[in-house]
């Protein structure tokens, strides 16, 4: 994995975005960047997603178990769940 450092003004919720999107579209770089970083494994996007949402329901298997083992809590609902099925 390359090293990617933070930049020194990046903020908390730069570190939840880069999480969730880079659990959204299976980059476990950027994933380990944010948890390198210190971001909460748990945070939540506006909808109440997690990136363990973001990455188990796209099949993101290897990143999904990378965030498990970073903590990340398997008994959570979205804010907004689906209700469409």
């Amino acid at each position: 994995m390359a090293d990617q450092s933070l930049p020194e003004n990046i903020t908390g919720d730069d570190l939840v975005e880069l999480l969730i999107d880079g659990a959204r579209y299976d980059d476990a770089e950027d994933v380990q960047t944010a948890l390198d970083g210190q971001v909460d494994v748990n945070a939540t996007d506006q909808s109440g997603r997690t990136a363990l949402h973001m990455a188990s329901g796209n099949g993101h298997a290897s990143v999904a178990t990378t965030l498990i083992n970073a903590g990340a809590c398997i008994r959570t609902e979205p804010a907004f769940p689906d209700t469409s099925r």
